[in-house]
């Protein structure tokens, strides 16, 4: 977008506007702003209204606050106070500026810059009244090659921030059920190409529900050549922390059928299973107590599991066996550099179990699930809803690509050990996964 057709409402005391640093900042030469439409200087609520005013319906424009950070950021606590209390406008209204930038905010020179790129997006009167902003509010199908669902924003997310990067009000809104409430999409690219585009959505609550339906939305919504999800899981005691679990299949082993545990009497009649105590005597367990006097129902009963797996061999596994000598030396000689473990990981490309609940039990893993399929590596909670999505939206043409890092061994849970933040590390071995299957032109 050119600079040229975009007004700038400047929040700063008059002292300050005046000064050369700030005129050459904005794009003035000899009075004459050289980058922008207009520039308009306001410090109160009456010149905000008059500017307001003076706009027409269809002009575009965008609201700085300099923050005057050499007066304990004194210019942003004002504008706040003044006008985004009163006027009631979200945070995403203004951008901050200030000599240098830093976190949140612009450096004057980068702000045209910004523009030209689309990572700041000027609005009209219309969306800056009615809290809209440039964020899609209404989704039609809009096509992405990569898909991506992150289970936790903490940690998952934020590690993908660290290998993608999502411009400022790129962001697509689905509208939900409670007024005002909005599903959000972010729309990104890999730091290291700009063609590979993304689109990313990270789950509300953890588990198999929400990562179904989530996964469908994206499957119809942006029909992905494939469907990714990484994070971070619990896995067998053989794995290290930060191992990458690549999963060939993934089943469930909650899932199955429940039935009474019958015997024949010496007459053949089927009776329920009987229990004796330690003297041999029949135990009526319709009326036990426990020894407050509370009764006790105890019901005898057989799990049948189905665990119903699906297999996720394809090409893309295949194409990551080629490389993977490549991409654990890659990821090792990163970790190096990092504050994590200094440790060398492994990929592996195995089972993946899918859970309903959070394990935290010794030897659970080993006996419960691994009874199962002895190869199982990893559990977790969402993978399978998301390959069960594939084989449904989108006409079952989208790759489900499933891995997940080790960050514990379900039991003992924690997400430090002796001071090293092993969930964090997990979800970054994880995200650099995901960089080199780009990279290395995987996908």
């Amino acid at each position: 977008m050119n600079t040229k057709d975009i007004n700038i409402l400047f929040w700063d005391n008059p002292e300050n506007f005046k000064t050369r640093e700030t005129q050459i900042g904005l794009g003035f030469h000899e009075g004459k702003c050289l980058k922008y439409k207009k520039v308009f200087q306001f410090y109160n609520d009456e010149g905000f209204e008059k500017i307001i005013e003076e706009l027409s319906e269809d002009d575009l424009f965008l609201i700085f606050v300099h923050v005057d950070k050499s007066n304990q950021d004194a210019g942003a606590k004002e504008f706040k106070l003044v006008i985004e209390d009163k006027y009631n406008l979200p945070e995403d209204k203004r951008k901050l500026i200030t000599k240098g930038g830093g976190t949140g905010m612009y450096d004057y020179d980068k702000i045209s810059t910004s523009i030209d790129t689309g990572k700041v997006i000027p609005f009209t009167k219309k969306q800056l009244f009615s809290n809209e902003n440039n964020s899609k509010t209404e989704i039609n199908q809009i096509h992405f090659d990569y898909a991506i669902i992150a289970a936790l924003y903490e940690d998952e997310f934020e590690q993908l921030k660290s290998i993608f990067e999502f411009p400022e009000d790129k962001e697509l809104k689905m509208p939900l059920k409670t007024k005002g409430d909005f599903f959000v999409y972010y729309e990104g690219y890999l730091k290291t190409n700009i063609n590979k585009k993304v689109i990313i959505a990270v789950q509300r609550k953890t588990g198999m529900v929400d990562a179904s339906i989530i996964a469908t939305q994206m499957l119809e919504i942006f029909t992905p050549k494939y469907l990714i999800m990484s994070g971070v899981c619990g896995g067998g005691t053989e794995n290290k922390y930060g191992d990458i679990i690549l999963a060939n299949e993934v089943f469930t082993f909650q899932k199955g059928k429940i039935s009474d545990i019958n015997q024949k009497d010496e007459f053949g009649k089927i009776i329920k299973l009987q229990l004796f105590d330690k003297n041999n005597n029949i135990v009526d367990y319709e009326t036990l107590f426990d020894e407050n006097g509370t009764l006790i129902n105890i019901s005898i009963e057989k799990f049948e599991k189905e665990p119903d797996p699906i297999d996720l061999n394809h090409h893309i596994i295949e194409k990551i066996i080629s490389k993977k000598i490549e991409i654990e030396s890659e990821i090792n000689q990163s970790i190096q550099k990092t504050i994590f473990i200094k440790t060398k990981i492994e990929i592996k490309i195995a089972p993946i179990a899918c859970s309903t609940m959070v394990i935290n039990k010794d030897g659970f893993f080993e006996d419960t699930i691994r009874s199962i399929n002895r190869k199982t590596a990893a559990v977790e909670m969402e993978s399978y809803g998301v390959a069960r999505a594939c084989h449904f939206a989108n006409k079952g043409e989208t790759t489900p690509i499933i891995f997940k890092s080790v960050m514990d061994f379900t039991k003992d849970k924690v997400d430090s050990k002796n001071s090293i933040n092993v969930k964090a590390f997990a979800a970054w071995t994880s995200a650099q996964f995901l960089k080199c299957l780009f990279e290395f032109e995987i996908i």
